[in-house]
């Protein structure tokens, strides 16, 4: 829960802003028995989309984004309409929570892949200030491992990530099994160089002996 001074920091408006948002009901803080004003994040992201005052929606719209992220693992799938679909069904949720201020973000790459161009740049937007919240339709989009460290790192900047369904697609089963078959090749090859190297190393050290 924030106080009322670090909700105004959030969104970027007055402390008496967000009074007459709540004169308004575009916002229903909670009180603490002392009286406080308290707001979930729930809170400050709805409100985020349900200005009425045109100078304040314009104050957000021009100091944040919502970014909505997609991935397939490959051109195949993209080809076949996979990421279109995803991209589509961000779409319609923002529609449907009157979410305007958004831009897409997307990779084609396995979601083991930590150098995705896509990523990437959603991690230095968040870095710089200019993310409010972030959007996918499965977790395992936005990576296959390590999504709770993602979450604690946009924690820190109080960056929300809606997830529009938390279990798998039964569409990205195989790409899962793909992916665990990259990773074991990826390790192996690593394995497979390290020892080549060690061979080299031991056949070099015998020459000069």
């Amino acid at each position: 829960m924030f106080s009322i001074g670090m909700a105004s920091m959030i969104l970027g408006v007055c402390k008496k802003t967000l009074r007459r948002w709540e004169k308004r009901k575009l916002i229903t803080p909670m009180r603490t028995p002392g009286g406080h004003r308290r707001y979930s994040m729930e809170d400050l992201i709805q409100a985020g989309y349900k200005f009425e005052d045109k100078k304040d929606r314009e104050k957000i719209k021009n100091k944040k984004l919502t970014i909505l992220y997609s991935r397939v693992s490959s051109h195949k799938q993209k080809k076949k309409g996979d990421l279109g679909r995803q991209q589509q069904r961000l779409e319609q949720y923002c529609e449907k929570e009157q979410i305007t201020n958004y831009i897409h973000i997307t990779d084609t790459a396995s979601g083991l892949n930590t150098k995705r161009p896509g990523l990437r740049k959603l991690f230095k937007m968040i870095k710089s200030g200019k993310v409010t919240r972030i959007i996918i339709t499965f977790k395992d989009r936005l990576t296959r491992f390590g999504f709770e460290y993602i979450l604690q790192y946009c924690a820190i900047f109080i960056i929300p990530i809606i997830i529009l369904k938390n279990t798998l697609e039964k569409s990205v089963q195989q790409e899962l099994v793909d992916d665990m078959m990259s990773l074991i090749a990826y390790f192996s090859g690593k394995l497979y160089g390290l020892r080549s190297g060690q061979s080299r190393a031991k056949k070099i050290s015998g020459v000069k002996n």
